[in-house]
């Protein structure tokens, strides 16, 4: 596909990194999309919807899964605790046609292009399940099974500590977190979810919250942590120092949180 069609990376060495980071800045303006609904009562087009139209424009264009795979992580996260508390139905709806609206013009536009050879490699791309395949031995599916093959060969003090940070002569195994797991091993790829996983302790915190401020806050910080850890488990994304901008700006929402709550208590 790339002598057809130059799959965009810049300025991260593979079009699934970018797509990645594209994702994340896709539920960052759907969370100022819904925290200005909440404020103002209003469902008014703003720059946070324009932002959503350019990130998920980035992620087509990467030609690559796994923006669309922390897409739907982030929102299957937020919409699961929405229902849980009790969500309205009104503001569902609204963004339910909003993400149909962008989902489904972005395809039409690639199918009413179908003859073009672009558009072509953009949908097949997305609805191939050829990488996928048992029967490919270099799919995805495969390539992450022989990760795992790679770790349960591995002798039990290896295990426990790793093998050592690219000490191993073997392809990367397209999982930030199986390849930690073979790098660091179980002490280390414990501590690297501990951190990942850190801004949920307070993040659920704010869905006791009465204010539908807070109440948001709490679930955009669930869902962008969740989608963190689906980006490190999809794709390796090791080297994308931005990510962490993304966990630490949940973090400092939840660190907000922990402030309030001993000033209660003080």
């Amino acid at each position: 596909s790339y002598s057809i069609f130059p799959r965009i990376s810049f300025p991260y060495a593979s079009p699934p990194q970018l797509s990645a980071v594209a994702g994340l800045f896709f539920l960052f303006f759907f969370y100022q999309f819904q925290i200005r609904n909440v404020e103002t009562n209003s469902l008014k087009t703003s720059y946070s919807l324009l932002g959503m139209i350019i990130s998920f424009a980035i992620v087509v264009v990467t030609i690559s899964r796994t923006g669309i795979a922390v897409i739907a992580a982030g929102l299957f996260f937020y919409y699961l605790f929405s229902i849980n508390l009790r969500l309205k139905v009104r503001s569902l709806l609204v963004t339910s046609f909003y993400a149909f609206i962008l989902l489904g013009s972005s395809f039409i536009a690639l199918n009413f292009f179908s003859d073009n050879l672009i558009a072509n490699v953009i949908t097949s791309r997305f609805t191939s399940s050829y990488d996928f395949s048992a029967v490919n031995p270099y799919s995805h599916l495969n390539i992450r099974i022989m990760g795992i093959e790679y770790f349960s060969n591995m002798n039990f003090f290896e295990k426990l500590f790793g093998v050592g940070y690219l000490n191993y002569e073997s392809l990367h195994f397209h999982s930030s977190l199986l390849t930690a797991l073979i790098e660091i091993g179980i002490f280390g790829f414990t501590l690297i979810l501990f951190i990942l996983c850190y801004p949920l302790k307070n993040g659920f915190k704010f869905l006791r919250s009465s204010s539908s401020r807070e109440i948001e806050k709490g679930k955009f910080v669930i869902s962008l942590t969740l989608a963190l850890i689906t980006a490190h488990l999809v794709y390796e994304v090791p080297y994308i120092q931005f990510l962490w901008v993304f966990w630490g700006f949940a973090f400092c929402i939840a660190l907000e949180k922990k402030k309030s709550f001993l000033t209660e208590y003080d």
